[in-house]
């Protein structure tokens, strides 16, 4: 794979900096001389390009890809900006770094792998040290090559996780739990103690379940009770309970070395809404259909 690292961009925002990147690969980078490839083309293929999309994965890095058509190898650009800017990343960091990776149309295995892997470099300490202190940037290059790690290994839990950013404790009340829930538009969200040990999970269908007769779910039609609401007594009793009185002890969990096709049979076949990945049995990262859909087909 082709790289070139770029130091102190000058960006004042995500398009500025997919121009800059873009512009590389193409005067300096694998991709001169390709016939067809402008920088507004690279950078209107990427998913990235609208201020309202999130620019993640987080940590301080941003990462795009762009899968051009009649491009046979992988290009990679990474930049180190010269003032951090807002790209909307999920965790709300500002960009530091971002990376621009050109692939073959018919590998989106690459883009994710190589995301995931610099997404380790920003969230280590030594990782950080290195992307924030480097100089040169042909020995930089080499490093960043041992970094990468090899291309023809699965994908892993581990690529596709995103760090958890919403958990309950088991002693905390329902009504406050239901209330973070709300606020982090959350509708399945893990258990965990003070450890960080993985718990259980609360979900919005169990809470509803808990509610519901028994019948209700026999039924074909609700169309001659619908004034019955049994609801309202539910929610009385319900609101003062904790947490650890309603969670499910048996969530969808995985290690971090779990292969994508692992993470897919729990979320497709045994529709648990989410997957969540512990190490030692701490809470690590979590895993949702929609971030396996959008690692394969945006990034």
């Amino acid at each position: 794979m082709g790289g070139l690292v770029l130091v102190e961009v000058d960006a004042t925002g995500r398009r500025v900096l997919l121009e800059r990147m873009a512009d590389a690969l193409l005067t300096r980078g694998a991709l001169v001389g390709t016939p067809g490839l402008s920088s507004d083309t690279l950078v209107e293929a990427t998913p990235h390009v609208e201020e309202n999309t999130p620019f993640g994965p987080g940590n301080g890095l941003a990462f795009t890809s762009a899968r051009v058509p009649g491009v046979t190898g992988s290009s990679l650009c990474l930049a180190r900006v010269k003032e951090p800017i807002d790209c909307g990343a999920p965790d709300g960091t500002l960009t530091e770094f971002a990376a621009m990776m050109v692939a073959p149309e018919n590998q989106p295995h690459l883009a994710v792998r190589t995301m995931a892997r610099l997404s380790r470099m920003a969230a280590s300490t030594e990782g950080r040290v290195l992307l924030s202190t480097w100089g040169e940037p042909a020995a930089f290059r080499a490093v960043l090559s041992d970094h990468l790690g090899d291309h023809d290994a699965p994908i892993l839990a581990a690529d596709l996780m995103r760090p958890p950013v919403c958990t309950l404790g088991p002693h905390m009340p329902l009504r406050e739990a239901t209330r973070t829930m709300m606020r982090q538009r959350f509708d399945t969200v893990p258990v965990v103690d003070n450890a960080g040990v993985l718990l259980g999970e609360v979900s919005c269908d169990a809470l509803y379940q808990l509610g519901m007769p028994d019948f209700f779910g026999q039924l074909k039609s609700i169309s001659f009770i619908r004034e019955f609401d049994p609801f309202e007594q539910y929610f009385q009793g319900e609101a003062g309970a904790l947490v650890n009185d309603v969670m499910s002890r048996e969530p969808a969990r995985v290690t971090e070395d779990a292969t994508l096709v692992e993470v897919v049979f729990l979320l497709s076949v045994r529709r648990h809404a989410k997957v969540f990945v512990v190490r030692e049995d701490k809470l690590v990262g979590v895993i949702d259909r929609i971030l396996v859909l959008d690692r394969v087909i945006n990034v």
